[in-house]
């Protein structure tokens, strides 16, 4: 599920291709910061939404053992960091109570039932565990709507060296002659409303990447937040300027607001198993 990120898209040249992705991994990098204090050497880690497994290789270079899991389905990452095993994207292939943190990065909000697939972390943690999410704010899905002009523009110039989601570079003539101007056009139109995840559009995920939402949905699946964190990271998902440093992606937080929020959980004891 990571590896279905906005800033995975690629060019047809291998610089290219690394160029988008060293930007996600750097992005990655900075938010795993954050919350690194709660990988300890020996300690059992799921992932959920492995992706590429970066960040699994990131905690398994604490001293983690990490199970790592993404959907059958995804595309295939270009570059594996750390093994990720396949499985159905609900039903969490570990016994009861056998992993002492449930770990996420960007991946909860592409999930069609989210409480369910939370209510099967809950079962696989242990009583004493901790679950810890990065999820999009609010903030993210309203700068990502607006970077759409900009970036549509430096696509029209040609000056755009990396599309979203494409597994090669197409110009924006090419583009034209495959499905025309007309739908190129609607195209550009229809994007700063389309959702990034699970639900009906941009303007309803407003809501549903709101803080107050997310509590809501952990607490729903039988979780008590801990402890809250910004990312204090601030980046779209055009990749409009991706030079940008990480230094610099901070001191636009402050500004524009922070593109993602880390969720310590641990199980509600009150909500039973």
């Amino acid at each position: 599920m990571e590896g279905i990120d906005e800033l995975t898209g690629s060019g047809t040249a291998v610089e290219e291709k690394d160029g988008a992705h060293n930007l996600l991994e750097r992005i990655r990098a900075a938010e795993f910061d954050l919350v690194r204090e709660w990988f300890k050497p020996g300690a059992r880690v799921l992932e959920l939404g492995g992706g590429t497994g970066y960040q699994a290789a990131q905690i398994a270079a604490l001293g983690s053992d990490v199970l790592s899991i993404d959907l059958a389905d995804r595309h295939k990452p270009y570059r594996l960091f750390h093994p990720v095993q396949d499985y159905d994207g609900y039903n969490i292939p570990a016994p009861d109570a056998s992993v002492d943190v449930v770990f996420s990065s960007n991946t909860l909000e592409h999930v069609p039932d989210v409480g369910r697939l939370l209510r099967d972390t809950r079962r696989v943690l242990r009583p004493d565990g901790v679950a810890v999410h990065i999820v999009p704010t609010a903030a993210w899905r309203f700068w990502n709507s607006a970077a759409v002009p900009p970036y549509a523009l430096k696509q029209a110039l040609g000056l755009q060296r990396f599309t979203p989601g494409m597994v090669e570079q197409t110009s924006p003539g090419e583009a034209a002659r495959r499905r025309g101007w007309a739908g190129m056009v609607r195209s550009a139109l229809a994007m700063p409303f389309a959702p990034h995840g699970a639900y009906p559009s941009a303007i309803a995920e407003l809501h549903y990447f709101s803080a107050r939402r997310w509590r809501r949905v952990f607490a729903d699946a039988g979780f008590r937040v801990v402890e809250e964190r910004p990312n204090r990271v601030f980046y779209t998902g055009l990749a409009v300027a991706p030079g940008t440093s990480i230094t610099g992606r901070r001191r636009l937080a402050r500004l524009l607001g922070n593109a993602c929020r880390a969720y310590v959980l641990r199980k509600d004891a009150s909500a039973g198993e």
